[in-house]
């Protein structure tokens, strides 16, 4: 089966601005405030492209995050944009506002956005809606809802459930995702999945399609990952993010009947844990102390028995700092200091393709 991820941002947009909610008849709905809280805390992000890149424009959605009117967003939605246009659900007030990027995070498809000053002379602040972040409490069937843009159909929500608490990054590991059941669509891109006590619990970023066709399978960064990202932006332009620059395996009877296979004369260990693979003289991890093969089985005194085990670890450290790994080599136990090293991406790269990709599939 080929499986194809599509961004959730949109390139049509309504004249019309409504709101409509979709939701099913056997879950009971957060509260009429929360609702209408989320829906004006979320926002429309209008982009257009530069000369150099023109089909970078498009559209998605934001979220408030406070007074001083700082948004969050997908940074695919603002990648390459030479200019930001900001609509607020506000039915006095059709018009749109500028802002700037402050901060971007493109590991984990995040951007931070600050509305240009004037937005808060012509506004009242104490009118403004934004919403939390929950950045701890993540369960599998919480009730969540999404906020957005899909399809055009401006601030819409739907409601659903969170179906996994830790999906993979689909761009490194390091990153934290949810996945869940609300619908999402192009355009719900950078808005937000709330709980049913109004805080923002992941941020929407793509769906699973296979072979074209929609699933109801939709992913979004979760929270803690988000709060994270936000704290880094913050206090710098763009997050760096720390990574052992090691190629890990999961070692299951599955990965170790494989390497038995592949490295005979090697020991592999009857052990959970992560094992290092091709680690060869003068790489990263090579040079600070790793070696082929190596099974790491704690980190900081934290057991280590998969990659979902270090991802929660790395938010709580930075490049250049230095880990204790409990590793398990030719059959004994040892100690390794090793230092975290920086995640390289080539971002730019990497979304400029994705955007040559979607043109080309809309092209007959």
């Amino acid at each position: 089966m080929k499986v194809r991820l599509i961004n959730a941002t949109t390139l049509v947009v309504t004249a019309v601005i409504g709101f409509f909610l979709m939701t099913a008849d056997v879950m009971a709905l957060p509260s009429q405030d929360i609702l209408l809280k989320s829906r004006d805390a979320t926002v429309l992000v209008a982009t257009t492209g530069s000369e150099e890149f023109p089909r970078a424009g498009g559209y998605g959605s934001g979220v408030l995050l406070d007074a001083q009117g700082t948004i969050l967003t997908n940074y695919h939605v603002i990648h390459r944009a030479s200019e930001l246009k900001i609509w607020f659900y506000d039915e006095k007030d059709p018009n749109h506002y500028p802002a700037e990027i402050i901060g971007i995070d493109p590991s984990a498809d995040l951007a931070l956005l600050r509305l240009d000053p004037t937005f808060l002379e012509i506004r009242e602040v104490e009118t403004l809606s934004y919403l939390e972040i929950e950045d701890k409490n993540f369960e599998v069937g919480q009730s969540v809802t999404a906020h957005g843009h899909m399809l055009g159909h401006q601030w819409s929500v739907t409601q659903g459930i969170i179906n996994h608490i830790e999906r993979p990054g689909k761009i490194t590991p390091y990153v934290n995702i949810l996945q869940h059941s609300a619908q999402i669509h192009q355009g719900n891109s950078g808005g937000p999945l709330v709980t049913d006590e109004g805080k923002i619990v992941g941020i929407n970023t793509y769906i699973l399609m296979p072979k074209g066709e929609y699933t109801g399978i939709a992913y979004a960064i979760r929270g803690d990952t988000v709060r994270y990202s936000v704290d880094q932006m913050l206090e710098v332009d763009e997050v760096i993010r720390p990574a052992f620059k090691a190629n890990f395996g999961s070692l299951n009877e599955f990965m170790a009947k494989e390497l038995r296979e592949k490295y005979p004369n090697y020991i592999i260990p009857n052990t959970l844990g992560l094992i290092a693979r091709d680690i060869e003289e003068g790489d990263y991890a090579y040079e600070n102390g790793l070696r082929m093969l190596d099974t790491v089985v704690s980190i900081e005194g934290v057991p280590i028995n998969s990659m979902y085990d270090i991802k929660d670890l790395m938010l709580q450290h930075k490049p250049g700092d230095v880990l204790e790994l409990l590793i398990i080599r030719h059959r004994q136990y040892m100690i390794l200091e090793y230092k975290l090293g920086q995640l390289e991406f080539p971002y730019l790269e990497y979304y400029d393709k994705r955007i040559e990709e979607q043109f080309n599939q809309k092209t007959p």
